[in-house]
C-alpha cells in the first residue's frame, strides 16, 4: 500500500473507482485534504506551483518515526546518515536511496 501519494495519483484512483463518492477535481479535494491534515489524520504538503503534485502522507507516523528519525539523527548515532546538502536540504533522490521500501 502507498504511504505517500500525490493529488494527481489520488484523483486517478478516485476517478477509476466506480463506487467513489469523493470529489475528483483538484480544487474540490484540497479542502478535504486540508481538513484531514488539520485533524492530524494525514499530512498534506501543498505544492503551490503545481497543486496536482502536492503530497499526501497517509502513514504520517511512519514519516515521523522512521524518516525524520534518520534525517535528524545526530552524528555518531546508529541511525545517522549524511543526507543533507551543505545548505541543509535533502533531495528526494537521497531519501529514496535510504528508504527503497517506501513508495
Amino acid at each position: 500500500s502507498h504511504q505517500v501519494v500525490t493529488i494527481s495519483y489520488l484523483l486517478s484512483q478516485l476517478q477509476a473507482d466506480k463506487t467513489n463518492v469523493l470529489p475528483t477535481e483538484t480544487s474540490e479535494i484540497i479542502p478535504l485534504l486540508t481538513t484531514l491534515s488539520d485533524k492530524g489524520l494525514i499530512l498534506f504538503i501543498s505544492n503551490k506551483r503545481n497543486q496536482d503534485e502536492s503530497w499526501i502522507v497517509v502513514q504520517k507516523n511512519m514519516l515521523l518515526e522512521r524518516v525524520a528519525g534518520v534525517l535528524f539523527a545526530p552524528e555518531g548515532c546508529g541511525e545517522y546518515h549524511a543526507l543533507a546538502s551543505n545548505i541543509g536540504l535533502v533531495p528526494i533522490s537521497r531519501i529514496a536511496e535510504h528508504f527503497p521500501d517506501l513508495d
